[in-house]
């Protein structure tokens, strides 16, 4: 019996994943189903904005992919346990910029900013990857898991409110 076989390398994030480029990322159905609550128009305008953001250009790099408030354990007002580990792949590091728009408010995403020092086209890319998954979970969640409803809601207020500055 032959032993199993390794993985020639870590996983790559696949197409649509949230360390993938965001050329393959489509909010235009999550969008639609908003219209009562938002303006179709102006959503789709701030997600073009910032998806129409350089590709990553470096090598892919290790990632969380969903570093959100219901997988990120605090003690102390220090993070003590990152949970949920299922999106780990390589791909793009502006994945884990989710924090920033999922979690923080505005002085606390100013000082998350400075420590991380990211280049201003991975900042737009993480900014997109927020809004996109922000724009997906608000409908798809919002009779079934009020947490990730609102979480969405959180995603799309935290980012439309930086855009406007």
């Amino acid at each position: 019996m032959r032993p199993p076989r390794r993985p020639a390398g870590p996983p790559p994030a696949r197409p649509g994943e949230r360390g993938a480029s965001l050329r393959d990322w489509d909010v235009s159905a999550p969008i639609e189903q908003l219209a009562g609550e938002y303006d179709p128009a102006r959503l789709t305008a701030v997600w073009e904005a910032d998806r129409a953001a350089p590709e990553w250009a470096g090598p892919p790099v290790w990632i969380h992919g969903d570093l959100h408030a219901g997988n990120l354990l605090v003690r102390g007002g220090t993070l003590a346990v990152v949970l949920d580990w299922s999106c780990l792949a390589v791909g793009d590091p502006a994945a884990d910029l989710l924090p920033a728009w999922l979690l923080l408010d505005g002085p606390g995403r100013a000082e998350f900013r400075a420590a991380l020092a990211p280049d201003e086209d991975t900042w737009r890319r993480g900014r997109a990857k927020a809004f996109g998954m922000a724009l997906a979970a608000l409908p798809y969640y919002r009779d079934t898991n009020p947490f990730l409803a609102a979480l969405g809601r959180r995603g799309i207020a935290a980012v439309l409110s930086e855009v406007d500055g």
